[in-house]
């Protein structure tokens, strides 16, 4: 009987060693990545290093944060160096893995502060390719890193090979699908992520961005993107721009969305050629800047008839190419608006009166009405 009872205890105990072992690597931000894709990277002083097949550039930011990986579908980890690394934007770490091949990296939770491809201001005219961005492949795990603020701004900007965010699978069954939070700017966070579909970003429905303030060219250049991001908390957001644009698959919708603090929505949705969801209750009080916003949207055609364009002073391009856009704006007060050029450029079924607007500041007006 007391044998039996130690056995018990011990299988207890190796359950539990094996639940926290697998809690311990979801509660850390893992990624997946694929050696064999070429790639490299831009050093601060403008350097171009080529990798080689069996290393990475790991551009994570923080202090003493744990970091090791594992070849995909290998149970052991292996700690890199020491186990323990101190970067800063800009200076990514080194992996070296045995061979060419698919392997994960987990880094943090603690100590972990950001992830950013690209640490560069984005006006700059100086792009600064800090990480692998090519051979990353997945995210496994968001894990339950403190973000810091702005800490995933441009976290994977031209990620080209990215196709999927977390989701629960027999490998990762507690993995993290969301991150734990999200401040300021996520501008370019996904920019050029040419391989995330819908089914591979379905996680990003549950994301919590109610302290996020910016998020200009987020998803700007996602040919494939189509996530369902209704729910977004949007209400403390103050810049849009680009945000979508050249999104050629995204039908989402976004009607309940919060943008009653956005102040620049220029070309948030240029060239979204599917995009045609309800924007008619949208609060657009506060922006000043709606230059090319639905530019070729070429289904698009939602009722926009009470919104308010009183703060707007760019509206170039706005409509240019939306084919089937007839919505009435004869109300629009665009007392401000100082540059009109191509605004309804080859709006072919346009048929709205705009004779009772006030064009009094307008200084450019040039092709307009274009065919």
């Amino acid at each position: 009987m007391k044998r039996l009872v130690l056995l018990a205890i011990l299988g207890m105990l190796l359950a539990g060693g094996v639940w926290g072992k697998a809690k311990e690597d979801e509660a850390s931000f893992i990624t997946v990545w694929n050696t064999r894709i070429p790639s490299g990277i831009q050093t601060l002083d403008g350097e171009w290093l080529e990798s080689d097949s069996t290393t990475i550039w790991f551009p994570a930011i923080g202090t003493n944060y744990a970091v090791a990986w594992r070849a995909e579908g290998e149970k052991k980890w292996h700690p890199v160096g020491n186990g323990r690394a101190t970067t800063v934007a800009g200076k990514a770490l080194n992996i070296k893995f045995p061979k060419s091949g698919r392997y994960e990296v987990k880094a943090g939770p603690e100590g972990l502060e950001g992830f950013q491809m690209f640490p560069y201001n984005l006006e700059a005219d100086t792009n600064l390719a800090a990480g692998d961005c090519a051979r990353l492949v997945g995210i496994a795990s968001w894990g339950d890193v403190e973000w810091g603020e702005h800490g995933l701004k441009t976290a994977f900007f031209t990620c080209v090979n990215l196709v999927s965010l977390p989701s629960q699978t027999e490998r990762y069954p507690r993995a993290r699908l969301v991150p734990k939070r999200l401040e300021g700017s996520l501008d370019a966070m996904f920019m050029g992520c040419q391989g995330l579909e819908r089914e591979g970003a379905r996680s990003l429905a549950g994301w919590d961005v109610g302290e996020v303030t910016s998020m200009g060219m987020m998803f700007c250049n996602c040919i494939r993107f189509d996530a369902d991001l209704s729910g977004w908390k949007t209400g403390k957001v103050l810049r849009m721009g680009n945000m979508f644009q050249h999104d050629v698959r995204f039908e989402g919708d976004l009607s309940q969305w919060d943008v009653g603090e956005v102040r620049d929505m220029h070309a948030m949705f240029d060239s979204c050629v599917r995009f045609n969801s309800d924007l008619s209750q949208w609060n657009v009080g506060k922006v000043y800047n709606m230059r090319a916003l639905f530019q070729y949207c070429s289904a698009f055609n939602s009722d926009l008839s009470q919104w308010n364009v009183a703060m707007v002073e760019d509206m170039q391009n706005m409509f240019v190419g939306c084919e089937t856009f007839n919505s009435d704006l004869s109300q629009w007060n665009v007392g401000n608006v100082q540059d009109m050029s191509a605004m309804f450029a080859a709006c072919d079924i346009l048929n709205t009166d705009l004779s009772q607007w006030d064009v009094g500041k307008v200084k450019e007006m040039s092709s307009m009405l274009a065919s």
